[in-house]
């Protein structure tokens, strides 16, 4: 049923607005020469937060949640996007950084026990 999951679906379709809007941007050579890096973190940003959605779209959070598609995050980071390798190495520090963050707090907060952590 679509109206359990709002959040996820209208993250995805900014996401995707967001993409057709660059990808319509890409055909004027000289505005992308300007904006790649901008065009990258852009697209960087979007995923992080599709992943932050997909983990608080859940009324359960674990402590391993989300983790294949943060790592999936850090390898197109390094992998597709037309950035340096210092720049790569400090997103993938940021994203990995937050996601701890995020999820510890989260896993703090809402749960009753600590029996989740207790068997990490």
């Amino acid at each position: 049923e679509p109206s359990t999951n709002l959040a996820f679906i209208i993250t995805v379709f900014v996401a995707l607005v967001v993409f057709c809007a660059l990808y319509i941007l890409v055909y004027t050579e000289s505005f992308v020469q300007k904006w790649l890096r901008v065009f990258s973190l852009v697209i960087y940003i979007c995923l992080l937060t599709i992943g932050y959605v997909l983990t608080f779209d859940s009324s359960v959070v674990h402590t391993w949640d989300q983790v294949p598609f943060f790592l999936f995050i850090t390898f197109s980071v390094y992998t597709m996007l037309p950035l340096g390798m210092q720049t790569c190495v400090i997103i993938s520090i940021i994203s990995g950084i937050s996601h701890i963050i995020v999820i510890s707090i989260t896993v703090v907060l809402c749960s009753g026990s600590n029996d989740a952590i207790a068997f990490q």
